[in-house]
């Protein structure tokens, strides 16, 4: 019996040995790390990302969730156009930055549901080895990336939630891939007209709406009380609802922020917000900008995450030459988070993954390019100046995938005698991956007096509008134009 004991013991010890042994070399497949040096990942690491850095485009995306078994979206604007950069990191891991255009809705059931208008910051994660099938996971094992050597793409999940999960095939995103810049405008069309108007009109359109949101002071002015004019055309059934309202506290310079389907209309130092149909304000806050100046206006603005940038602008004492960030519900004190180097009223920009790109703003007679345009990167604090091949106030902006639309008004001078007596309008696309910008002609414009204020745009049509400057009468009026591009 003790001979027995013996033996079973032995054959105990083993059983315990080969358990932690495997336990331990699942722990490495997890973590990615102690695997044997036998294995090398360098070669198709650098597949991945081409040595440092390669950025990946989706082929398809599957979503899939409690109230859908797959639902197709990749052709869906809120992702087609997303971008995953995958870099070198440490041995046997690779880091992962996933470049949102806009948000979407992960437990949607139809397509309809799926949209949204917000725009969405990177998302950041560091993938591990597991050992096997060249594949990748992070340590919360909510992303899975699996690269096919053969078809040199990528096979990806990531789990959204706990109801819902997106199913990826990637593959490599060359220059060619991205969106180019148009040359032209094409079937240019006039869609509506609101009568009189002043320049000062904010314009924003919702893809996930199909709705064109236009909102205008009207004239004639009495002291400070506005009466502002909204207006929202729905694109796919062509009908224009028009309401009104008085303002009597704020100077209604308008810009539109569309965020979880709520308008804001912002410029000024009180906000109104709107739902989307658009009518008289649901609510109004006030927003305390730092300074000495009680009133603050005419600046520009871009929104992601739900939170609000405004940057440039004039206050009632001293020029904006800031720029900050609120978020409306939370925290309406706007944070400061650098300061220009330059004063840019009028000014206007765009977010386009971690950069903040501010255009235009210029003051003066137009004597040629304009190298006061800012990039600011939220995460960094980094601040640079880029030029434009043109010098622009009352800026306006729309960005599409990798481009900018920015459009405005120049002050030239005809004459030679330094003062500006022509203005023109200007329409040009800035290309965030180049650097470069194209203009293009507004031909179909012949009126002298009629010069452009706002833009927005999609990947098939621009939307414009214009102001029609009748020395101030009740003859003035804002055109807002359609076209393909």
């Amino acid at each position: 019996m003790k001979k027995t004991y013996s033996i079973s013991k032995n054959l105990l010890q083993s059983i315990v040995i080969v358990g932690l042994l495997a336990l331990s070399f699942i722990s490495c497949e997890d973590q990615g790390v102690d695997l044997p040096e036998s294995i090398d990942t360098s070669e198709f690491i650098a597949k991945l990302t081409g040595g440092s850095e390669k950025a990946w485009k989706i082929d398809q995306a599957i979503l899939r969730n409690s109230s859908t078994v797959a639902l197709d979206v990749n052709q869906e604007y809120t992702i087609k156009d997303d971008v995953f950069v995958i870099s070198s990191s440490s041995n046997n891991s690779i880091d992962l930055k996933w470049e949102r255009g806009l948000i979407f809705n992960p437990l949607a059931a139809t397509l309809n549901e799926f949209n949204k208008d917000e725009r969405a910051s990177a998302i950041r994660k560091s993938l591990n080895y597991l050992g096997r099938d060249n594949a990748f996971r992070n340590s919360a094992a909510d992303y899975y990336f699996e690269y096919d050597e053969v078809a040199e793409k990528i096979n990806g999940t990531i789990f959204l939630s706990d109801e819902a999960k997106i199913d990826l095939v990637l593959s490599e995103k060359r220059p060619q891939d991205y969106l180019q810049a148009p040359q032209n405008l094409n079937a240019v069309s006039l869609l509506f007209t609101l009568p009189q108007t002043s320049l000062w009109a904010g314009m924003k359109y919702s893809r996930a709406n199909n709705t064109l949101f236009v909102n205008t002071p009207t004239l004639p002015w009495v002291t400070n009380n506005f009466e502002i004019r909204t207006a929202a055309y729905n694109t796919s059934t062509e009908v224009l609802t028009t309401n009104q309202f008085l303002e009597t506290d704020d100077h209604p310079w308008t810009n539109l922020e569309v965020i979880n389907d709520v308008v804001y209309n912002v410029g000024g130092e009180k906000i109104q917000t709107f739902d989307t149909s658009f009518g008289v304000p649901t609510s109004e806050f006030n927003i305390d900008i730092p300074g000495p100046g009680p009133l603050a206006l005419e600046y520009g603005s871009s929104s992601i995450d739900g939170d609000i940038y405004i940057f440039g602008g004039t206050l009632s004492t001293f020029d904006f030459s800031e720029i900050g960030v609120f978020r409306p519900g939370v925290q309406n004190t706007v944070e400061v988070l650098t300061t220009l180097p330059v004063r840019m009223p009028y000014a206007d920009g765009e977010i386009i993954g971690d950069i903040l790109y501010v255009f235009g703003g210029f003051q003066g007679v137009e004597t040629g390019s304009n190298p006061n345009n800012f990039k600011y990167n939220l995460v960094t604090g980094e601040l640079s100046a880029f030029e434009m091949p043109v010098s622009i106030s009352f800026t306006s902006t729309a960005v599409v995938q990798n481009l900018i639309y920015v459009a405005g008004r120049r002050q030239i001078d005809t004459t030679g005698n330094g003062n500006s007596d022509t203005l023109k309008s200007y329409l040009g696309v800035y290309d965030t991956t180049t650097g470069t910008f194209t203009e293009i002609p507004l031909d179909f414009i012949t009126d002298d007096d009629e010069h452009i204020y706002k833009v927005d745009a999609t990947e098939n049509f621009i939307y414009m509008g214009f102001w029609q400057n009748n020395s101030g009468t009740e003859n003035d009026s804002f055109r807002v134009y359609a076209a393909d591009i």
